[in-house]
C-alpha cells in the first residue's frame, strides 16, 4: 500500500471517531483497493457503519470537508459513503 494511501487511510478513520464517536461501529475498505485491483489514479471507498438513523444528504455534506482535506494533502481521491 502507498504511503499517502495509508496515511490518508488512517486520518479517515481518526476524523470519522473525532465526528461519530460511539455512533461509529466500523470504517469499511470496498471497492478495487480491498480486492487489489487498483490503479494508482483508482478512488479509496471506504464505508463508515453507523448506529441510528442516518440521513444520508445530510451526512455526506458533513464528511465533504474530511474528502477534500484528504485530496489535497495526500493526493488520494477518498469517497466515504455513511
Amino acid at each position: 500500500m502507498r504511503p499517502t494511501l495509508r496515511a490518508a487511510l488512517e486520518e479517515a478513520r481518526q476524523a470519522l471517531v473525532d465526528l461519530y464517536g460511539d455512533r461509529l461501529v466500523h470504517v469499511i475498505l470496498y471497492g478495487s483497493q480491498a480486492r487489489g485491483e487498483a490503479y494508482p489514479a483508482s478512488d479509496v471507498d471506504l464505508l463508515a457503519v453507523l448506529r441510528g438513523a442516518v440521513e444520508p444528504v445530510r451526512e455526506l455534506k458533513r464528511l465533504a470537508p474530511l474528502q477534500v482535506r484528504l485530496l489535497t494533502r495526500y493526493g488520494e481521491d477518498v469517497s466515504i459513503q455513511p
